[in-house]
């Protein structure tokens, strides 16, 4: 026997209007949440700077493509580069990728997070 719905019988219909989401609450909901993802930029030992410089000018001497990961906020990017020259004035690494396309890159130095052999 199916019971007849009262004025005081609200079931889910309470909260039901709370459902909606406003698009400014929303788009605000995702810049907090992407905020909160946001990483700090990890600090180098000197141990592990002297080691990447030692690659580095390997690599820039034999041509070999390196591994580089890059800090970026919301986590790293690895890319295979091959290292042409290093501008010391605008601190970035110079390069191809060393892909299929060998497109010109340049990295900031104070990005580089790891090297290794390509």
């Amino acid at each position: 026997m199916r019971r007849r719905a009262s004025i005081h019988d609200r079931d889910n219909k309470l909260w039901h209007g709370s459902r909606f989401i406003l698009p400014e609450h929303r788009e605000a909901m995702l810049i907090h949440d992407r905020r909160e993802q946001r990483q700090a930029r990890p600090r180098l030992e000197q141990d592990k700077l002297a080691e990447m410089n030692r690659q580095l000018a390997e690599a820039l001497e034999t041509g070999q493509p390196i591994g580089i990961t890059l800090y970026k906020p919301y986590g790293s990017e690895r890319i295979t580069v091959i290292a042409k020259r290093i501008d010391m004035a605008a601190r970035t690494l110079k390069g191809t990728t060393a892909d299929e396309e060998e497109r010109p890159i340049a990295v900031s130095l104070d990005d580089l997070i790891d090297i290794t052999p390509g």
